[in-house]
């Protein structure tokens, strides 16, 4: 859970708060349905993907160097960031990915390629599938 700061403990803005919610939601609910990941929030990316970096900032990160999902504060930061990297890197875009809807649902540039829409459509098909249809004893204790 990226953010401009780390673990501040600022009560003033609402970006912070935002994504140390959005973090002990996410860790709740990986504990509730079994599943194991470390999620940590709100840190800076560098934090998050630089365990050195960390250090020299006086933070201990569990996923150091490991953090390969970003999740932006909102989707002004999530764009920007996405573009730089995509521009920079070459890599592919999937996304964004927006959440929080009764369906799924992505913003996809004008300019991407191909391969890019493709591959965020298969991420948004396999969002539409009914959950509880492939896990039914899972959704009922839901």
């Amino acid at each position: 859970m990226l953010g401009y700061s780390n673990k501040s403990r600022s009560s003033h803005s609402t970006t912070i708060l935002k994504m140390e919610t959005a973090s002990r939601l996410a860790h709740g609910l990986s504990m509730k349905f079994g599943i194991t990941m470390e999620i940590e929030g709100e840190l800076q990316a560098d934090v998050a993907r630089d365990s050195t970096i960390a250090r020299i900032k006086g933070l201990h990160s569990s996923v150091g160097e490991q953090a390969n999902i970003l999740i932006f504060p909102d989707l002004n930061c999530a764009n920007i960031c996405s573009k730089m990297v995509q521009l920079l890197t070459g890599s592919h875009y999937y996304g964004q990915i927006l959440t929080g809807f009764n369906r799924p649902a992505a913003s996809i540039s004008r300019s991407e390629r191909a391969e890019d829409i493709y591959e965020t459509s298969v991420i948004l098909g396999c969002q539409a599938i009914d959950q509880k249809l492939l896990f039914p004893l899972i959704s009922a204790h839901a």
